[in-house]
């Protein structure tokens, strides 16, 4: 979910080389066009994950088809703007989990958690996070539910309880990961490459508690912008064919999958050492 470890995950996946986007493509690059895109949904058909995700399965291609050339991580995904006095909601780790699985069965996927009520904190104090949620339409939380604290942790302990619970019988891949107890190390392990974790985009009192480190216990570094391994372009037209990729990561607030090859044509830039969800 929103506020809990996306932009660190964001971050990570970018140390270890990978092509990530979090949450609109461009993200962060205009914070002005960023604020119209969620008070208003301005370019929402072209920037954000979440409407070219449900605009993929609506064309019944794969949910990961339309994102961009050279994108293989995702580090949030659930779309929430205003359209009036409406809320414009989908949040596709919860929609789509099911067809995550059925499309790619090699994917890593990441639960990342924390404290609920720390969670319900962040979310009250993030712009008008909370005001989208309340007014939005999501599976679990209807239009006018998320005012009362129990609501919204209820929600999301309901999101978590789905997702072990599908992916385990499913025989997918899973790591939980507890942003605020663990490490990279444990991120390491799960997808094989180097990364450095540090957390980012802190709101309120979390800023006091900011950590940055990599799995050997020395300070993290993240990669800057410039220094990404892909180029962001404009996302394909609805029409034009579905790229067959060796490779994704979809990382959703409480679920990040990454797709992996087949060892044979695994990318050369998923063994680079280097670092990957929430506006």
């Amino acid at each position: 979910m929103p506020k809990c470890g996306t932009t660190s995950l964001h971050e990570a996946f970018l140390s270890a080389g990978f092509g990530s986007v979090h949450w609109a493509l461009g993200a962060g690059k205009d914070l002005t066009a960023d604020k119209a895109l969620r008070t208003s949904g301005l370019d929402a058909s072209t920037r954000l994950v979440a409407e070219l995700l449900r605009r993929a399965t609506v064309d019944g291609r794969p949910p990961l088809a339309y994102l961009p050339e050279g994108v293989d991580a995702v580090a949030e995904m659930n779309g929430l703007y205003w359209e009036g006095s409406c809320v414009r909601a989908f949040f596709p780790q919860m929609s789509l989990l099911d067809a995550f699985v059925d499309h790619y069965p090699h994917a890593h996927f990441i639960l990342n958690v924390r404290d609920t009520t720390e969670w319900v904190r962040s979310v009250g104090e993030h712009n008008d996070l909370r005001k989208r949620l309340i007014a939005a339409n999501l599976p679990g939380l209807p239009p006018g539910a998320g005012g009362r604290d129990e609501e919204l942790v209820a929600w999301v302990e309901g999101h978590h309880r789905r997702v072990r619970e599908t992916l385990r019988a499913r025989g997918a891949k899973l790591l939980v990961f507890d942003i605020d107890r663990d490490s990279g190390a444990e991120l390491e392990q799960f997808l094989g490459v180097r990364v450095a974790w540090g957390q980012h985009n802190k709101t309120g009192d979390d800023s006091s508690r900011l950590r940055t480190r990599s799995a050997g216990g020395c300070r993290g570094v993240t990669r800057s912008p410039g220094n990404r391994s892909h180029r962001v372009r404009q996302p394909p037209a609805a029409t034009r064919p579905a790229c067959s990729r060796a490779g994704d990561v979809a990382a959703t607030d409480f679920v990040q999958c990454r797709v992996l090859p087949h060892p044979k044509a695994r990318r050369q830039t998923l063994a680079t050492p280097s670092y990957a969800v929430s506006k």
